[in-house]
């Protein structure tokens, strides 16, 4: 994994080298980028605060906990540049308090699988909202900052799936062969 952050930072550092740091005025695509990606923030944040309230699995948790480390620092850094900007904010997430994983109904209760599953699908979409905003924004600025969110987000995917293997959580879909077979 340190081989891979290496070479994002690597890039990273090549794409800024590689601007001449002017800052023209943002474009509507930018502008809705940023404001997609935050309104996304939102929810995700308040996902994986109930996540972190349902699970008792250590290693999920400390998933969870990092995620949600790296979708705060996302959204903080957004939420700047958006007021910087002068881009309105959007309405922001909703904190949960700490609640007892016991305490939940086992009716409406995630199990681990679904929960690392829901954490793989936000990784998924971010990933690929990243990559979109990242190649069509014409400021440089705006193009690194969604590349690095990008990259975050794929470190957590990468850790999610090599908990998922390990646990016996991974959703894996057939194979041609399989599907040709039946």
């Amino acid at each position: 994994m340190s081989r891979l952050m290496n070479i994002a930072e690597t890039a990273l550092d090549t794409m800024k080298s590689l601007t001449d740091n002017k800052k023209g005025p943002l474009h509507v695509g930018e502008i809705m980028d940023c404001w997609t990606y935050a309104s996304y923030l939102d929810g995700v944040i308040d996902q994986y605060l109930v996540a972190r309230n349902t699970t008792q699995d250590k290693e999920l948790l400390d998933l969870f906990k990092e995620a949600s480390d790296v979708t705060m620092a996302h959204k903080k850094e957004l939420d700047q540049f958006m007021k910087e900007e002068h881009i309105p904010p959007t309405d922001g997430y909703h904190p949960k308090p700490k609640s007892d994983a016991n305490a939940i109904p086992n009716s409406v209760r995630q199990t681990d699988k679904e929960l690392i599953n829901v954490l793989q699908i936000n990784v998924v979409f971010a990933v690929e909202q990243c990559a979109r905003a990242a190649t069509r924004s014409l400021r440089a600025d705006v193009g690194i900052m969604f590349f690095k969110f990008q990259t975050d987000k794929m470190m957590i995917g990468l850790k999610s799936k090599s908990l998922a293997q390990k646990k016996g959580w991974l959703r894996i879909p057939p194979s041609c062969n399989q599907t040709l077979l039946n």
